[in-house]
């Protein structure tokens, strides 16, 4: 999938749910029921991690390119093959494919990653400008 305008906005606009979400739970004063006018750093960040979210989630689940990310095969017994059939069969690990996640694990994914934004956006450029 490609990154577009169509898809920035409607993963901003799931960004900024989660955002505002935690934005109110911050600014909540507990103790006498409103909400706090104040900004901090912490704010801050949460904005940035609400820019950086839409990017930080293609790189997660949407990204197509070829990752040699081996997986692990529990050995079984096979029948004896002939050397020719065992000649044939493919070598060494094979990337597992990536595959759509449950609403439970999206939403839960959705959370870390409005947290982890920032993070995982400067860890996928920093691994672009290591690579090219």
């Amino acid at each position: 999938m490609h990154f577009s305008g169509r898809y920035w906005v409607q993963q901003a606009s799931c960004g900024l749910v989660v955002i505002g979400f935690l934005l109110l739970l911050g600014h909540w004063d507990y103790a006498t029921g409103q909400l706090l006018t104040h900004f901090s750093v912490l704010d801050g960040y949460l904005m940035a991690s609400w820019v950086c979210f839409p990017w930080a989630k293609w790189v997660v689940l949407e990204d197509t390119r070829h990752v040699q990310a081996p997986i692990i095969h529990r050995h079984q017994r096979e029948q004896p093959v002939s050397v020719y059939e065992k000649m044939q069969q493919p070598r060494g690990p094979v990337a597992a494919s990536k595959q759509t996640l449950r609403w439970y694990w999206r939403g839960l994914l959705d959370f870390l990653l409005a947290i982890l934004a920032p993070v995982i956006l400067g860890g996928f450029i920093a691994y672009l400008v290591g690579h090219n």
